[in-house]
């Protein structure tokens, strides 16, 4: 599970390897950037920008979900998992093969080279 209380924006989406960028940046409370990279994903169902934010990997036959497409889709394709994506009382998913959290010292809008040896999620 990743839990953090502070702002978080969609920062890029990448057609070609399904790659979804969640980015947080510094700011007077925070002095770090962190990054929450999902990878081969296939299905978002999420807000734009973050308060603060949850994830969790769930089972799909305990979401009750009005998406009953991506529930179908995490449990037809192999090595997808449902991701429930949170923001105080907004719920959201995200269908992914799984996701990497980074943590720097970098400003918002600098690059970052994404590699697996990032921490990885938690494991339902």
């Amino acid at each position: 599970m990743f839990v953090q209380n502070r702002k978080f924006v969609i920062f890029q989406y990448s057609i070609g390897h399904g790659r979804l960028v969640f980015r947080s940046g510094p700011s007077p409370s925070f002095s770090t950037r962190i990054d929450v990279v999902f990878v081969d994903v296939r299905a978002i169902d999420c807000r734009t920008d973050f308060e603060s934010l949850t994830i969790k990997s769930v089972c799909p036959s305990s979401v009750a979900s009005t998406n009953k497409k991506h529930l179908q889709l995490s449990e037809s394709e192999p090595g997808l998992k449902l991701f429930a994506i949170c923001d105080g009382n907004w719920k959201g998913h995200i269908v992914a093969a799984d996701y990497f959290v980074f943590e720097d010292q970098g400003k918002f809008f600098d690059d970052f080279e994404y590699s697996p040896k990032g921490k990885q999620n938690d494991q339902p």
